[in-house]
């Protein structure tokens, strides 16, 4: 596979984030965030973006962080940039590092969850990208979807039960996860199930295609 051939540009629709940056427990959620939008407005891994249009598609306003987060990438590998200094009227040049294995949703999926927080909710917003990319991580085909426990999200994703309650309807009802609640069976508890509404391949018609068009079930 070629460098450029990793799913992420614009052209084919995917956004691809490495499968341990995900799961890495000591690099903050904010840089993982960082890292999403970096892949998702670069062409080929390559990024030259303003300062200020940057801040603004993070939604961020402090420089002290940006950098903080940014060099905290690099550090670990994900990203390598020359720069030492920040100027505004200067772009920056970022070199986004690919690594495999990688967890790729489509561009639909992430713009629809950024739709979602006009500005309200950031944290909800940079933590949910984050849940998305958990459950698609944990889908398994064989059964159809995903279905960690709250313990091991938060575990994760430091996120606690009513938070992402809160991100899972919010996704449920904009067809971007689909979530059917757990129930119990006498003493047998089955689990919370989740479907990202990923864009899959369908083999037998030879064409890409979202997971589903309407939920099976609605959660209480």
């Amino acid at each position: 596979m070629k460098r450029g051939d990793n799913l992420s540009s614009k052209k084919n629709g995917f956004i691809s984030v490495p499968t341990e940056l995900i799961l890495d427990t000591e690099i903050p959620y904010k840089a993982k965030y960082l890292y999403i939008i970096l892949k998702k407005h670069s062409f080929d891994d390559d990024l030259i973006i303003k300062y200020e249009k940057l801040m603004s598609l993070l939604k961020w306003k402090d420089k002290k962080s940006f950098k903080k987060y940014l060099l905290i990438l690099k550090v670990n590998g994900y990203i390598s940039y020359e720069f030492k200094k920040i100027i505004e009227l200067i772009p920056l040049e970022i070199k986004i590092e690919f690594k495999k294995p990688f967890i790729k949703l489509d561009r639909d999926i992430i713009n629809k969850a950024l739709d979602l927080s006009n500005g309200e909710n950031i944290y909800n917003h940079e933590k949910g990208l984050l849940l998305l990319y958990y459950l698609e991580y944990n889908f398994n085909e064989g059964w159809g979807y995903s279905c960690p426990s709250f313990e091991e999200i938060n575990n994760i994703l430091k996120m606690d039960t009513k938070r992402i309650k809160e991100i899972i309807w919010l996704y449920h009802i904009n067809y971007i996860c689909e979530y059917t609640k757990g129930y119990m069976i006498g003493n047998l508890k089955i689990r919370n199930r989740y479907v990202v509404n990923n864009t899959i391949y369908d083999s037998f018609n030879d064409k890409y295609k979202k997971r589903y068009k309407n939920h099976k079930a609605k959660p209480t």
